[in-house]
């Protein structure tokens, strides 16, 4: 999937390096431009406005990744990169049925 936002073009791919144009980084960013976080990404494929709590993720799998973000190191997060092309799947969780039903 090929997408640009503010003049940056990325690539969210299913390739070994998961993500082009796009630096995965810690924190909030005030842009694509100045990097991302996988739910900052997720906001951006959902069509929301540019945030880490994109209202389309499941509030769940929405803490858990920016957990996962913010408390792994530089060289860990860079592995993360391969996970992107699973960010799609995480637009729309928030409407889930409820379990056990």
């Amino acid at each position: 999937m090929l997408t640009t936002v503010s003049n940056v073009r990325f690539t969210v791919s299913a390739e070994a390096d998961g993500i082009t144009g796009i630096r995965l980084s810690r924190g909030p960013h005030r842009s694509v431009s100045d990097g991302a976080c996988l739910m900052e990404l997720a906001s951006l494929l959902a069509g929301e406005p540019w945030s880490d709590h994109p209202a389309s993720v499941h509030p769940v799998l929405g803490a858990v990744a920016r957990a996962v973000n913010d408390r792994v190191s530089d060289t860990s997060r860079s592995r993360l990169a391969p996970l992107a092309p699973l960010t799609p799947l995480m637009v729309g969780t928030a409407v889930l049925p409820p379990c056990g039903g």
